[in-house]
C-alpha cells in the first residue's frame, strides 16, 4: 500500500469516528427508549402499542436517512480533509495530484506556477520561538487565500514554501495577486516588531515561450531564488546603513532603493520622490535642548513610516528627510493634499509646543517621469522644489519646468563661478552708512556684484544662495575681504583717512571657523589695517541657528580687536533672545521694521527697540531708509546711523572719493575730513 492510500485510510478512519460512531450511538439510545416504552405499556391496548411502534419506526427511518446522506458525502469530506493542512490550504499530496493532472493535459497555454518562500523563518524560530514562526506561516497562508481568486490552486509543500497554480491566467493577474500579498504583509509589519518578508517567483506558459509543467516549476523556482537573494542582499546591505536615531535608511542606501524599485517595476508603477526639511530646526535645539529636537525627529520619522503610500524613507542628514512614494492609481492632487495635511498638522503642533512660527516643515516633490534618470538627480529635483517652498514660506512645492530653469541658472553659477572669480568678474560695491545728526559718513558696507562686459551680469540674489548651498561662498567672501583690505591700505598709502568698512560673514564659515580666523590674520599682517576700521556682520538667523559656534567666532574676532555687528535684526525671530549675552557691538535693524510710509505701530515698535538697545549701550544702524519721513523719525529717536537708498544706492568701491565729494557739497562739509 502506498503512502497516499495509507494517508487516505487514516483520514477516513478519523472521520468515521467523528461522524458514524456518534450517529449509531444516538440511534441505539433512541431504540432503547422505545423498547422500554413498549415494555412499560405491555398492558395497554393494541392501538397504543401500534402507535408506539410507529413512532419508533419513524425515528429509526429518520436516523437511517441521515446516515445515508452522511455516507453519500463521506468520500468528498475525506478527500477535502486529507488534502488540506492545518493552515487551511492544500497539502503537498494534493499538489502532486494536481501536477499529475496537468502533466496529462494536451496544452498548458495560460497556465502559471507561482512559488513563494518566507524569508528567514529558521531565524524567527530560533530567536523568537516557534509560536512566532507558526504565526508567520498561518498569516501568510491567510494572505494567500485572500489575494488569490478561487481558480488559483494554492498548496503548501514545505515548512515555509507555498505554491499556486492557475490555468487560464495572465502575467498581470499574477502581479496583482503579488501586490495584494505585499500590501497584506506591509500592514502586518506596521504592527509587528518582527518583520515578515517573502520571496516570489513565477513562470507562465505562453505561445512565445511554451513550457511543460516541470519546466514551469523549474523556472518559477529559479526566479523565486533570484528574488530571495536580491531581497536578502538588499536587507543585509540596507540594515547595515540605517540612521541610528530614527531607524530610517541613510542617504546612500535610499538612493540604491530608488534605483532598485525602478528597475524592478519599470513602467508598471508610478513613483515620486519627496524631500522634507525643517526650517530653523536649530532654534528647537537651542531653546528646548537636543533631546527635544531628537524626539521631534523620531516622531516625524514615525509619521513617514505610517503613510500607506510611502515605500521607504531616509534621513538624509540633520533635519532633512526623503521618501519614495508609490503613487500608482493616485492623482497628483491627492498626493499633494495628503502631504499638505501632514505638514499642516505637524506645523500646528510645533507652533503650540514651541510657541514659534519659525520652526516649520517644507516639502518638495518630484514626480518620476523618466526612469532612466539617476536616482540622485531625482532626489536633487525634489530638494530643489523643497527650497522653493521654503523660500516662499509654503508647505509644499512640486518640481516644475520653472524650477528646472532656476536649477539650470544655479548650475550655470556653480560651474562658471571659479572661472569668473579668477577673471575678476566680481567687483566690490559699497553702500555708505551715515551719521544723521552730524550729516557725516561713518563708513560703508561692502557688497559684491557680478560684472561681465562692463555691465552687471547678476545681482547678489541670483548667485549668493547657490554659492551658499555648495560652499563656494567662502571663496567669494575671501575675495571681497582681500579687495577691501587692499583698498584701505591704498587709502592709507595716499595719506587718506581710513574708512570703517563692514564685511559680511556667510553661515558657511561657522563650519570652518579656524580657516576664517587664520585668513583674517593673514590680511591684517599683509596690509597692516587697524582692526578698529573693520566690522564683521553676522545675520540674526545665522546666529540663532548655530549660537554656540557663532559666539565662539565672535569671541575670537573680539580678541583680534574687531567689532561685530548683528545684521537683519528682527527679520528672523523678532525676539531679543539673541542679545542676551551682549556679545554684539552693533545692531543693524532690518528694513522689515520700516515701511515706505512708516505707521504709528511701526513707530511704537521702533521706539521700544531703539530705547532698549541704547540702554544696552549698543550702536544702532537702521537699514532700508528711503524717504525723509523715515529719516526724520529715526533722527528724532537718536538712531546712531542710517543706511539706505535715501543717501545712496550701492556703487563701486572705486567711486568712493567721488561720492565723498558730492556728499560733502550737498551737506556743506569738508571732503578731506574723510
Amino acid at each position: 500500500m502506498g503512502r497516499k492510500e495509507m494517508n487516505y485510510n487514516r483520514n477516513r478512519n478519523i472521520l468515521f469516528l467523528l461522524l458514524y460512531v456518534p450517529s449509531v450511538f444516538l440511534c441505539l439510545i433512541l431504540i432503547g427508549i422505545q423498547i422500554r416504552g413498549l415494555y412499560i405499556s405491555a398492558n395497554t391496548g393494541n392501538l397504543e402499542k401500534f402507535g408506539m411502534l410507529f413512532r419508533s419506526s419513524f425515528i429509526i427511518a429518520l436516523l437511517l436517512t441521515a446516515f445515508s446522506f452522511a455516507k453519500k458525502d463521506f468520500s468528498s469530506k475525506v478527500e477535502t480533509f486529507s488534502n488540506t493542512d492545518v493552515t487551511g490550504i492544500r497539502t503537498k499530496q494534493a499538489l502532486e495530484e494536481k501536477i499529475d493532472q496537468l502533466d496529462k493535459k494536451d496544452s498548458l497555454y495560460g497556465t502559471a506556477v507561482i512559488i513563494m518562500d518566507l524569508n528567514g523563518l529558521k531565524y524567527i524560530n530560533d530567536h523568537y520561538g516557534h509560536d512566532k514562526g507558526d504565526e508567520f506561516i498561518f498569516n501568510f497562508a491567510r494572505y494567500l487565500k485572500q489575494a488569490a481568486p478561487e481558480k488559483f490552486f494554492t498548496a503548501r509543500f514545505g515548512g515555509d514554501e507555498f505554491v499556486s497554480i492557475c490555468e487560464d491566467t495572465t502575467e498581470n493577474e499574477i502581479l496583482t495577486v503579488q501586490q495584494k500579498i505585499v500590501n497584506s504583509v506591509n500592514e502586518y509589519n506596521k504592527n509587528s516588531m518582527v518583520q515578515m518578508s517573502f520571496a516570489f517567483g513565477y513562470a507562465v506558459c505562453t505561445e512565445k515561450k511554451y513550457l511543460m509543467i516541470k519546466e514551469l516549476f523549474h523556472t518559477a523556482d529559479q526566479n523565486m531564488y533570484k528574488n530571495k537573494q536580491f531581497v536578502k542582499n538588499q536587507l543585509k546591505m540596507f540594515n547595515a546603513r540605517k540612521d541610528p536615531l530614527t531607524g530610517l535608511f541613510t542617504n546612500d542606501s535610499f538612493i540604491e532603493i530608488i534605483q532598485s524599485y525602478l528597475n524592478l517595476y519599470g513602467a508598471e508603477k508610478k513613483f515620486a520622490v519627496i524631500y522634507t526639511s525643517f526650517s530653523y530646526f536649530n532654534f528647537i535645539n537651542t531653546v528646548s535642548g537636543y533631546d527635544t529636537g531628537n524626539n521631534l525627529l523620531k516622531r516625524f520619522s514615525l509619521a513617514l513610516q505610517n503613510n500607506s503610500f510611502i515605500v521607504c524613507s531616509s534621513r538624509i542628514n540633520a533635519d532633512n528627510f526623503a521618501s519614495l512614494a508609490d503613487i500608482t492609481g493616485k492623482s497628483q492632487n491627492e498626493i499633494e493634499q495628503m502631504l499638505f495635511l501632514r505638514n499642516s498638522l505637524l506645523n500646528t503642533e510645533m507652533k503650540r509646543i514651541f510657541d514659534s512660527d519659525y520652526v516649520s516643515l517644507h516639502s518638495g516633490i518630484y514626480y518620476i517621469c523618466d526612469g532612466s534618470m539617476k536616482a540622485i538627480e531625482m532626489l536633487n529635483h525634489a530638494k530643489t522644489a523643497m527650497h522653493s517652498a521654503a523660500a516662499k514660506n509654503q508647505l509644499l512645492c512640486a518640481y516644475t519646468p520653472d524650477i528646472e530653469k532656476k536649477e539650470q541658472t544655479k548650475m550655470q553659477v556653480i560651474t562658471s563661478f571659479r572661472k569668473a572669480l579668477d577673471a575678476h568678474e566680481f567687483q566690490v560695491y559699497i553702500q555708505p552708512i551715515i551719521n544723521p545728526e552730524e550729516s557725516s559718513i561713518k563708513g560703508a558696507e561692502a557688497l559684491s556684484r557680478w560684472i561681465r562686459n562692463g555691465k552687471i551680469f547678476k545681482m547678489p540674489d541670483e548667485y549668493i544662495p547657490y554659492l551658499e548651498e555648495n560652499g563656494e561662498i567662502i571663496a567669494l567672501d575671501y575675495y571681497v575681504y582681500n579687495k577691501v583690505f587692499a583698498w584701505l591700505a591704498e587709502r592709507h598709502r595716499q595719506n587718506l583717512k581710513y574708512v570703517t568698512i563692514s564685511l559680511n560673514i556667510s553661515r558657511a564659515h561657522l563650519q570652518k571657523i579656524e580657516p576664517l580666523v587664520e585668513y583674517i590674520q593673514i590680511l591684517v599682517s599683509q596690509y597692516s589695517v587697524p582692526p578698529e576700521y573693520i566690522v564683521f556682520e553676522l545675520t540674526e538667523s545665522m546666529y540663532m541657528q548655530n549660537e554656540k559656534d557663532a559666539e565662539h567666532l565672535i569671541t575670537l574676532l573680539h580678541t583680534m580687536g574687531f567689532k561685530v555687528s548683528m545684521d537683519d535684526f528682527g527679520s528672523g525671530y523678532s525676539s531679543l533672545r539673541s542679545l542676551k549675552n551682549l556679545l554684539f557691538d552693533e545692531i543693524k535693524i532690518d528694513r522689515e521694521f520700516i515701511s515706505d510710509n512708516i505707521s504709528s505701530n511701526e513707530q511704537a515698535i521702533l521706539k521700544t527697540v531703539i530705547r532698549m538697545l541704547k540702554e544696552m549701550e549698543k550702536t544702532i544702524v537702521c537699514e532700508g531708509v528711503e524717504n525723509q519721513k523715515q529719516l526724520d523719525f529715526l533722527r528724532g529717536e537718536k538712531c546712531n546711523y542710517i543706511q539706505g537708498y535715501f543717501y545712496s544706492k550701492p556703487f563701486p568701491i572705486s567711486d568712493f572719493p567721488e561720492y565723498v565729494n558730492s556728499f560733502s557739497i550737498a551737506n556743506n562739509i569738508i571732503s578731506k575730513a574723510v
